[in-house]
């Protein structure tokens, strides 16, 4: 029997799930912090993360998809690299898998991201910290629905 449930849901339900998640991610950080990306323009997967290259008026990123996520974020480091124009923010903070909250600074409106020959024009919201880990951007499903991405993930 399938049962449909979004990670976000079992994270809440599930504390072992959650904490699994949390290591995952700290020790990917920490693995990918000194790597490079590829050239190629196809997305990859890294530890169970899903990595694409994009393109921006300002330059080539690096984006971490994430499916938990309902907005598309980058941090202050990386807007003030891009130099993109900054919007008040629509919402004043972020609350993340664990429960921790954290301040957004500003929106980066219509933001056009290309991957591959499809380019999807996003908000983007600035996170108050610097710039964890491998990804220049974090693609929620605001990117995914707008973009008509699917994600086929394989079963076990």
């Amino acid at each position: 029997m399938k049962t449909n449930i979004s990670l976000l849901e079992l994270l809440k339900i599930s504390p072992e799930v959650c904490n699994e998640v949390e290591e995952i991610i700290h020790s990917t950080r920490q693995t990918n912090a000194n790597v490079k990306p590829t050239e190629s323009k196809v997305p990859r997967t890294t530890a169970n993360l899903i990595y694409i290259d994009g393109e921006t008026k300002s330059g080539n990123v690096t984006a971490l998809v994430d499916t938990g996520s309902p907005i598309s974020l980058v941090s202050r480091e990386v807007s003030r690299k891009l130099n993109w124009p900054i919007s008040p923010p629509n919402l004043k903070r972020i609350g993340g898998v664990t429960g921790h909250t954290t301040p957004l600074l500003g929106t980066l409106k219509d933001i056009p991201i290309k991957t591959g020959e499809i380019t999807t024009i996003i908000d983007i919201h600035i996170l108050d910290k610097d710039k964890s880990g491998y990804h220049d951007i974090l693609l929620g499903t605001d990117w995914l629905e707008r973009s008509q991405a699917s994600i086929n993930l394989p079963s076990k």
